[in-house]
């Protein structure tokens, strides 16, 4: 009787923590949800909204187009709010941290729990589960194919059969890389540069390159005991882990053969390298005391480097490029707000997306390149990536009339996504 009531408490704390835990995952990622579209959600919406039928969305190949986000933006429509766009990202985002749950909870109940802290706390998953893009339903329909192809395996019957085959073919119409057309950016210096930072993301080391390097180096060291501790039970489990965290990225990027790749397109394997760090976490729980100070030590420094990088975002969103604009309306003293950009793509498709919005009727014009007025515009926009630091090339620029500008404001973003604004002034505004 005894044993049966400790049991049934077990159990009832399990659950009340796996609830707390996911409470603080939805926290996490409500409160960036409502910031500003950045450049590529904007594109997307833009696609979406230009489509006549949903069903275009399967002939439209172009990297920009995640079907199934492609789909929901066309039915939130052009003018939906951040947190509508994001939605369907952001309820993508809460669920995988109940299936790396559940998937931990077939090793033990504590390893489930541990899985679900690193996935609800991941600076990755936060990042990209507030963010209209297809990557967190993605995340989503991998692991929860995953889940499902387990418990076929495990006991087959034609109810788990439908249901893997539904989710999995769900997650696929996220890929088309038949026909597909790069949308642009930042060409890599190396595939395996991007990979390794990729591995180095997963676990959300600080954004020094030595920390990267070192956050590199311990992903290669949770992947090699992973992979042995599977081995030693579920060797086929071990091949499947290796597969989707190195080889099947790989293959797709030479599938896709384009010179665009970004920390992003490895965030499959990142969710599945935390759960490889999960079953870890939950082997050393089970060894005795000094297991559980090992996991607890290793689990507060996870979860201290991510938080900070949550903060970050929270802070400075993917550039706050609303905040930007009002900061020149603000200072402008005519009617008009004129500006230009290094970038009439990154900057003028943003500013042609906010400026009605934020201005509500103030006239405002927006100077493309080599259009510039004799005395150029009164505000100079400038771009930085999301990876570099944000930190303009100077405090001061000259375009190719000999205007000056100085640079009157910095608006960051988060690392892995939006650009950092460098605003400048014209110093002698016509």
């Amino acid at each position: 009787m005894i044993a049966v009531v400790r049991k049934g408490w077990e159990k009832a704390s399990d659950a009340v923590s796996a609830g707390a835990i996911l409470l603080i995952a939805a926290v996490l990622r409500f409160a960036p949800v409502r910031d500003d579209l950045w450049l590529d959600e904007i594109r997307s919406v833009q696609v979406a909204g230009r489509l006549s039928s949903p069903g275009e969305a399967l002939t439209l190949h172009h990297e920009i187009n995640h079907h199934l986000n492609t789909w929901w933006l066309h039915l939130v429509g052009p003018q939906g709010t951040p947190l509508a766009c994001r939605f369907l990202s952001l309820l993508a985002g809460i669920g995988s941290v109940a299936v790396a749950g559940q998937i931990g909870r077939r090793h033990s109940p504590a390893t489930g729990l541990l899985a679900m802290i690193l996935f609800a706390v991941s600076y990755e998953l936060v990042l990209f589960s507030a963010e209209a893009r297809g990557y967190s339903v993605l995340v989503f329909c991998s692991l929860l194919s995953f889940l499902l192809l387990e418990s076929l395996l495990a006991r087959p019957t034609w109810r788990r059969a439908a249901g893997y085959a539904t989710c999995a073919t769900v997650g696929l119409l996220l890929l088309d890389l038949r026909y597909v057309v790069p949308g642009g950016g930042t060409p890599a210096d190396s595939w395996i540069h991007e990979l390794g930072l990729g591995l180095a993301w997963a676990l959300g080391p600080p954004g020094s390159p030595a920390f990267q390097l070192l956050g590199c180096i311990l992903a290669v060291i949770v992947l090699d005991g992973g992979l042995r501790w599977l081995r030693r039970g579920r060797g086929d489990a071990g091949i499947f882990f290796a597969g989707v965290i190195v080889a099947f990225p790989v293959l797709i990027l030479v599938a896709r053969g384009s010179e665009y790749v970004y920390t992003r397109h490895f965030l499959v394997g990142a969710a599945f390298l935390l759960l490889l760090l999960g079953t870890i976490l939950g082997s050393w729980w089970s060894q005795g005391a000094g297991g559980k100070v090992l996991c607890l030590t290793v689990l507060f420094a996870y979860t201290a480097s991510n938080l900070s990088h949550v903060t970050y975002l929270l802070t400075h969103g993917r550039g706050r490029h609303c905040a930007a604009i009002r900061y020149i309306a603000e200072h402008t003293p005519g009617p008009v707000v004129s500006i230009g950009g290094d970038s009439d793509h990154r900057i003028g498709l943003e500013l042609s997306y906010y400026l009605p919005e934020v201005l509500k009727g103030r006239a405002a014009e927006y100077y493309e390149l080599g259009s510039w007025p004799a005395g150029g515009p009164r505000w100079v926009i400038t771009h930085g990536e999301s990876y570099e630091p944000p930190a303009p090339v100077g405090d001061t620029l000259s375009d190719d009339a000999g205007n000056r500008y100085a640079l009157a404001r910095t608006f960051p973003t988060a690392p892995l996504s939006g650009l950092h604004w460098y605003v400048f002034r014209n110093l002698a505004p016509d």
